[in-house]
């Protein structure tokens, strides 16, 4: 079964601006995206002989729609995750996403398909604070220049756990970087989604613009293992749940000191 092809309609997802995707509409689907530098036919490829090489046995699906319609194609989503997304994006960079109940898990084939290829490769998140305390906006970027195993060239990261913020970064900065926010007493003032948005537009990828997206392939992994499974639905409300009042977080951002 291992590389069989076929084809089918998308279905459908609620209607909702741009691709809904790091903190938008199609959320917890999308928190965490990964894009790499290569047009999608080659990222493509290249996953499926990555997936074939460790015996993976998957069924690809040429898709009609693009994001964020195609998206549906990535439901229900499951622990272990077992659907991968792969979007064109302009003409130099794919867009990845996966089923991941987490709200995505690039970071494996982004950092593998980095290194392999030898290309650069960006991870980016953006979780918005839970009610548990929980929020993350991060950009990884990877290149062949990087520190191994996964090439790590630069990593900012602004993170919530419940209610207490962390500020981490490695690597040397990036051209475009804005520094000076970094001191900001407010950790989460320092890396917040429209700056996540301007750092990947510096990158060449215009990730709120539905029309920069455009061809994409399923891939769905063929498992005999057992996936906890939600619909988007339920995964809403489960992350969306109240703690309760005796276990909750100081409402208040945590600063470096």
């Amino acid at each position: 079964m291992s590389g069989m092809t076929r084809r089918r309609t998308s279905g459908s997802v609620p209607p909702v601006d741009g691709p809904g995707i790091l903190d938008g509409s199609l959320q917890p689907l999308g928190w965490s995206v990964g894009f790499i530098e290569a047009p999608m036919l080659v990222v493509r490829d290249a996953l499926l002989a990555w997936r074939r090489s460790i015996g993976q046995e998957h069924v690809t699906v040429d898709l009609p729609d693009s994001l964020p319609s195609c998206a549906s194609t990535l439901l229900p989503l499951q622990t272990p995750w077992t659907r991968e997304l792969v979007v064109a994006h302009g003409d130099r960079w794919t867009c990845y996403l996966n089923n991941s109940l987490n709200g995505g898990d690039p970071v494996p084939p982004v950092g593998f398909l980095s290194q392999s290829m030898r290309i650069h490769g960006v991870v980016a998140t953006c979780m918005p604070r839970l009610p548990v305390g929980h929020a993350q906006t991060k950009l990884e970027y990877y290149g062949p220049e990087g520190q191994p195993p996964l090439n790590y060239v630069r990593a900012i990261v602004a993170h919530a756990q419940d209610g207490r913020w962390s500020w981490h970064v490695t690597g040397t900065p990036l051209a475009f970087e804005d520094t000076s926010r970094y001191t900001a007493r407010r950790i989460r003032d320092r890396f917040d989604r429209p700056t996540l948005v301007t750092y990947l537009g510096a990158l060449g990828i215009d990730v709120d613009d539905a029309a920069a997206y455009g061809a994409a392939t399923l891939v769905e992994h063929v498992v005999d293992w057992p996936s906890r499974t939600m619909t988007l639905d339920e995964a809403r409300a489960h992350y969306w749940k109240e703690r309760p009042t005796r276990n909750a977080p100081a409402r208040r951002d945590e600063t470096s000191g």
